[in-house]
Parts: structure tokens; C-alpha cells; sequence
């Protein structure tokens, strides 16, 4: 959630849709949006039903041990 935060404080236009940082799908659907990934894996980690397994693995991803939620 903190770096979704910081991700969101960066953008060059200010975004007003509701926010859920307590939600780990709606946390984890919008790193995959946001973050440089490949189409593709971007697609895997949406596709995934699992919020938690879908953070885990963005996290592993960016060489963190456990995601922040």
C-alpha cells in the first residue's frame, strides 16, 4: 500500500476515483496497472484470483519479501 501511495503521489495528474489502500485487490490491480511491467505479466497477475498470492508476487518481483497491505 505505501508504495502504491508513492506511486500515486508521482503521477503527473492528480487522480480523484475512491481509493481502498486497505484492499488487497484493489491494491494489487492497481500495481499491476501502474508498475513497468511486460503486457503479459501484467495479465497474469490480474488474472490471478488470489489478491494475496497476486501482492506476494508483485513484491517478489520487486525483491521484497512480504508485501506491505
Amino acid at each position: 500500500a505505501a508504495l502504491l501511495r508513492n506511486l500515486l503521489g508521482q503521477l503527473p495528474v492528480r487522480v480523484d476515483a475512491p481509493t481502498a489502500f486497505d484492499d488487497a485487490v484493489w491494491v494489487g490491480a492497481r500495481l499491476a496497472e501502474l508498475l513497468p511491467l511486460a503486457i503479459s505479466e501484467k495479465q497474469a497477475l490480474l488474472e490471478l484470483r488470489d489478491p494475496l498470492a497476486r501482492l506476494e508476487r508483485l513484491a517478489a518481483g520487486l525483491g521484497n519479501e512480504t508485501p506491505a497491505v
